[in-house]
């Protein structure tokens, strides 16, 4: 089975397959089997468990990345 590839989904798509994920083994799923049923590694979903455990399901909400807009970082600032 080929593993699916979360970057390439949207942003809300991603935080519902980590929160659905963590859900299934916070229900007694073994976390190998809920990796296989999802398509993901187990590895994300330890790291996902270990976020939701010290963060809440806040800790796996979609966010911003990439580096930050500032002034600096701008490309209007880079032209002039």
């Amino acid at each position: 089975m080929r593993l699916l590839d979360a970057r390439s989904l949207p942003p809300l798509v991603q935080e519902r397959l980590r929160l659905q994920a963590v859900a299934a083994v916070l229900s007694g799923r073994a976390i190998v089997e809920v990796a296989a049923s999802f398509g993901i590694t187990r590895q994300a979903v330890h790291n996902w468990l270990k976020a939701h455990h010290l963060g809440g399901p806040d800790a796996l909400a979609a966010r911003r990345r990439g580096r930050p807009r500032t002034a600096e970082n701008s490309s209007a600032a880079a032209a002039g």
